[in-house]
């Protein structure tokens, strides 16, 4: 059964305790304003999601989360997985689309929710609160994200110099550009090519 990934801020909804002898109903009208505009901020009335065979393949929708080109640091996240079935008992509609990670084999796993307005936000809305009364909220500190980055990197899932400059040096205190040649890290935190390229990643000096 295909399972959707969406990265949640979980602090914004309710505990699963607050949950409990509560209709969505009753919990929906309440519901913080940040857990809407934040969570499930759209983009030309569309909602990203990843999608994943099952279970044991979460660790690729999780690259996919965190490998964008934009993505410059890691920190904590919580993650929400939804069956496919939830998203069709709601008759919502999803596309698939490219999705924005630098691993191409991942890109086209993901999938936008489309043509969203007030009552399909609100459905959306009672598909996160049954997955965290369900259980099916998973944490990924910082320190795992770069473990599986630094993992898929070393398979060749990943390829270092096409992460963002700013995550690559966090990860493995150098960083390359799209050509692998090795960047120097300015006083202001950006990033530019060290006066005498280095050698491209990737490749070795052989003496004559």
């Amino acid at each position: 059964m295909t399972i959707l990934v969406r990265k949640i801020a979980k602090s914004k909804w309710p505990a699963e305790e607050c949950l409990q002898n509560k209709s969505d109903d009753e919990i929906i009208p309440t519901l913080r304003a940040d857990a809407v505009t934040s969570c499930l901020r759209t983009s030309g009335d569309t909602l990203s999601l990843w999608a994943i065979n099952d279970i044991n393949d979460v660790e690729k929708a999780i690259l996919s989360l965190i490998t964008s080109p934009k993505h410059e640091r890691l920190n904590t996240i919580h993650i929400a997985l939804i069956h496919l079935d939830k998203i069709t008992e709601q008759e919502l509609e999803l596309k698939e689309t490219i999705g924005d990670t630098v691993i191409s084999s991942y890109s086209e796993t993901h999938r936008d929710l489309v043509e969203l307005d007030y009552r399909k936000i609100g459905f959306f809305c009672k598909i996160i609160l049954s997955s965290i009364r369900d259980g099916n909220i998973k944490k990924v500190s910082d320190r795992q994200q770069a473990e599986l980055i630094k993992r898929a990197a070393s398979s060749k899932i990943v390829d270092q110099k096409t992460l963002n400059p700013k995550l690559q040096y966090s990860l493995w205190n150098i960083a390359y550009d799209i050509n692998g040649n090795e960047m120097v890290k300015n006083e202001d935190g950006t990033f530019s090519l060290v006066k005498v390229p280095a050698t491209p990643l990737g490749t070795s000096v052989t003496n004559a």
